[in-house]
């Protein structure tokens, strides 16, 4: 097995591994919104979201607590779901705690092998299904890159906040530490917002970095949103930008799920127009 995989492959690799065992298996699945990695159910039919992280370092406390966040917010949508963490590297200490605390299972791609009793030798991987199930999915999907500082106090903004107002016009939001990267965390985030549909920027605070990807977004005429916390003194570039100025976070659910609905429409009129016209 190769030292370092991508993202993909440890997918693909983990829902081969399910699959052979009898398990149904689907990758990039939407669950209420939510794009999981591997989505599973296994032979007593108890479902399971499984995120995977191809890293070369291990996995910290920060990719635990957003991993856990989405399970939370799953389980009071009432869903009934088990879930894993699967890496290639392994867990710091903290991370380990935080697995324990949320009711998450970790296991290295190793550790997962021994677990079923099989090597990777034995498995047998269609990567071009799978790919044209991922394929598939993506083409399918409306994505907004959501840009914030990664302050603990952003989590519940992310996925109390942004993430509720995506979820409910079935729009996959996602930040930088749900992309799947090797150390070029930059290039990856400047992929996404080149790639992605619609752009859902935090400003609060000022954040620098921020601030740079919100500068690299206009640059690229995106449709992007920018919201800030009400009574938050904006940096002289962006003063004259237009802003959802929320109090809280319910006031920011309202907010985004109306200027979101606004600009998928504005979005639907670019595709029926063509590739020239401009928002």
């Amino acid at each position: 097995m190769p030292r370092f995989l991508s993202g993909d492959s440890l997918e693909f690799i983990v829902a081969t591994l399910l699959e052979q065992h009898g398990w149904e298996v689907r990758i990039e699945n939407s669950v209420s919104g939510i794009i999981i990695d591997v989505w599973a159910s296994d032979k007593s039919k108890n479902n399971f979201i499984i995120e995977c992280k191809a890293y070369r370092k291990l996995v910290g406390l920060r990719t635990v607590r957003q991993f856990a966040s989405t399970l939370k917010f799953l389980r009071e949508e009432g869903s009934k779901l088990k879930a894993w963490l699967i890496t290639t590297s392994g867990f710091t200490a903290n991370a380990q705690a935080a697995l324990l605390q949320s009711g998450i299972e970790g296991y290295t791609l190793d550790e997962l092998f021994i677990k079923f009793q099989t090597t990777r030798e034995e498995l047998n991987i269609d990567d071009r299904k799978w790919d044209e199930e991922v394929q598939s999915s993506r083409l399918n999907q409306t994505r907004a890159f959501v840009i914030t500082p990664f302050d603990d106090d952003m989590q519940d903004v992310f996925i109390l906040g942004i993430r509720w107002a995506t979820n409910a016009l079935e729009i996959v939001a996602k930040r930088a530490d749900d992309l799947e990267h090797n150390g070029e965390i930059v290039e990856k985030i400047q992929s996404a917002i080149r790639d992605y549909d619609i752009i859902i920027a935090d400003t609060s605070g000022a954040n620098p970095n921020v601030c740079y990807e919100v500068g690299y977004a206009h640059a690229l005429n995106n449709h992007c949103i920018l919201v800030c916390r009400k009574g938050t003194r904006l940096p002289f570039d962006l003063q004259g930008t237009s802003h959802l100025m929320y109090r809280n976070i319910l006031d920011l659910r309202e907010l985004l799920k109306k200027k979101l609905t606004k600009t998928l429409e504005q979005i639907q009129i670019e595709k029926n127009q063509g590739p020239n016209s401009n928002f």
